[in-house]
């Protein structure tokens, strides 16, 4: 429900606010006051487009803003926060800035048009199965959104009570339409398998004949850093065996000639036998030493491996991550999806098969569902073609038939297989056309208001905004149109731009639109009206700019009524 209105430097409007209220409200005015300035600010909150000469003379930008009570909205509700906006209090706030550049504010959040759009006018096809909009406009100023097919379709199986269905129905066809590309992916790769197969083999049995190690793999530069540092230690220890013991110079022979040469004084020299004692504890030290150094040369840090071995895996390695992934966990993970890839190709037939027989299955339960759905809408159809005739007949739409053009097609869709178009026939010899396409613009609005009478309850809270609703009727028309307005407000807003004071009578708010003069210009001024005023005002209605005594006591009348 629209709560409030604010407009500011948008055409001829300065500034003005208008506070609506639930149940009827009507607005009136003379020709050319700037009732369809008004209109036209509203259907900016509904999305509409807009260009610069709406940008009045009293700023650099326009600024149209819209309160909404949404409290009774869920499906709004979950919009907005799949939207990431506050939703605590119930209340939507919509405010468009117009000028050398537009922009578009949901509850103080800049979002973008179509999301607007999505918020207060959806699309049906895009929003789901129920999803209403915040505000219809009908008359000159349509969204259209009353005469598309996908709302028709919505009307009727909200009328129909296909709710729970439908959902049943949706999750099982869009598990149809899963199972149907996953058939035809498996169908694609089966047409060119075999030399696939051949590839996806040849490139599993590279990495697979690699036989990778994880936990060796990890540390093979590691290792390779190792052997190239015992190589430089075997060299070392041979360097040293060679000069401690094997050549002709060792130490060690050198020591023993030295050791045999002293033996020959050691009984005339009582110092060489300490001497000699000490050269022989140093040989037997160097041989000592000389033997745990070729202890160590003859160890096998790893005997499977050789520095060779390793530079030439670690190469290999290399090339195999070049190709199927950086780090090992990946070139493992290659491996798995080559397998599964192997698999899915041998067994593609047989999966194709077993997908096939479910998808039938599937669709066998879709074509029940879909034909409950069709039956269940015919019978809502028939119910409601009676009725809004019956609301046309009471509006004195003479010879004017409406029609719910139901067919049932072959091809499933994801609402089932009923194409379901709201036709109108002008008298009864002519054929029934499209709603969109048959009536003009009071005409429409009279038709939808009948439509809307018969299925109006059954809805979401909404606003409902009629313009040309009462062109070319009067008398008991009239007031069967001021009838069926104030009907519909019992559950729904309802904002109506009327002429005709037995509209206007029966409203529970009205409204005055005028056009004042402020010095060179003109501005647009509204106003609610009390008691007294409303009595004028339906007075003018009724006789025009000369206010009688006659027409007043009419008017009083016609309120009273």
């Amino acid at each position: 429900m629209l709560l409030e209105l604010r407009i500011k430097n948008f055409v001829i409007i300065e500034k003005t606010s208008i506070s609506f209220k639930p149940g009827f409200n009507v607005l009136s005015g003379e020709t050319g006051s700037g009732k369809s300035v008004l209109l036209k600010g509203l259907s900016v909150l509904m999305g509409a487009s807009t260009s610069n000469d709406m940008v009045g003379s009293y700023g650099e930008d326009a600024h149209v803003e819209g309160f909404f009570d949404i409290q009774e909205r869920n499906d709004i509700k979950k919009r907005l926060n799949e939207l990431g906006l506050n939703t605590d209090d119930g209340t939507l706030i919509v405010r468009r800035v117009i000028g050398k550049k537009n922009r578009v504010f949901i509850n103080g959040s800049l979002v973008t048009l179509s999301e607007l759009k999505n918020l207060v006018t959806p699309i049906l096809e895009i929003a789901g199965p129920f999803s209403a909009p915040l505000m219809e406009m009908t008359g000159q100023h349509d969204t259209k959104q009353l005469l598309s097919t996908s709302y028709h379709r919505f009307l009727l199986d909200l009328y129909a009570g296909l709710g729970s269905k439908l959902e049943i129905y949706k999750e099982k066809f869009y598990q149809r339409e899963t199972l149907i590309e996953e058939i035809e992916n498996l169908k694609k790769k089966s047409q060119d398998n075999a030399h696939q197969l051949d590839f996806i083999k040849y490139q599993l049995a590279e990495i697979q004949s690699f036989e990778l190690d994880l936990e060796k793999d990890l540390r093979l530069q590691d290792r390779i850093f190792q052997l190239k540092n015992k190589q430089k230690f075997l060299d070392f220890l041979s360097l040293t065996d060679n000069l401690l013991n094997l050549s002709d110079e060792s130490v060690l022979t050198s020591l023993g000639k030295v050791i045999k040469a002293a033996e020959n004084f050691e009984d005339n020299y009582s110092a060489i036998s300490t001497i000699l004692e000490n050269l022989r504890t140093a040989q037997n030290l160097i041989e000592e030493s000389s033997y745990e150094l070729a202890s160590l040369s003859n160890e096998d840090l790893d005997s499977e491996e050789t520095l060779e071995s390793l530079i030439e895996r670690y190469s290999k390695l290399r090339g195999l991550q070049k190709k199927y992934g950086e780090d090992l966990n990946q070139l493992i993970a290659a491996e798995e999806n080559l397998i599964q890839e192997i698999d899915i190709l041998e067994n593609s037939d047989q999966m194709i098969e077993e997908k096939e027989a479910l998808l039938e299955d599937i669709e066998s339960e879709l074509m029940g569902l879909a034909t409950v759905m069709h039956d269940l809408r015919k019978e809502a159809s028939e119910t409601i073609t009676k009725k809004v005739n019956t609301q046309l007949e009471d509006l004195n739409m003479k010879g004017v038939k409406f029609h719910i053009g139901l067919e049932r097609i072959d091809e499933l869709n994801k609402y089932g297989n009923s194409k379901i178009e709201f036709l109108v026939q002008s008298h009864k010899d002519s054929e029934k056309r499209p709603l969109a396409k048959t009536a003009s613009g009071g005409e429409l609005s009279r038709i939808l208001l009948s439509i809307k009478t018969v299925l109006g309850e059954n809805e979401w809270p909404r606003t409902y905004l009629f313009d040309e609703v009462d062109t070319g009727v009067s008398g008991p028309t009239a007031q069967l149109v001021g009838r069926k307005l104030k009907e519909m407000s019992f559950d729904q807003q309802v904002l109506c731009v009327t002429h005709l004071p037995q509209v206007a009578a029966q409203a529970d708010y009205h409204f005055v639109i005028e056009k004042v003069p402020e010095g060179q210009h003109f501005q647009m001024k509204v106003r609610e009206l009390d008691k007294k005023q409303r009595i004028d005002e339906i007075a003018r209605l009724i006789s025009g700019e000369t206010i009688s005594d006659s027409s007043r006591e009419h008017a009083k009348k016609l309120l009273e009524a």
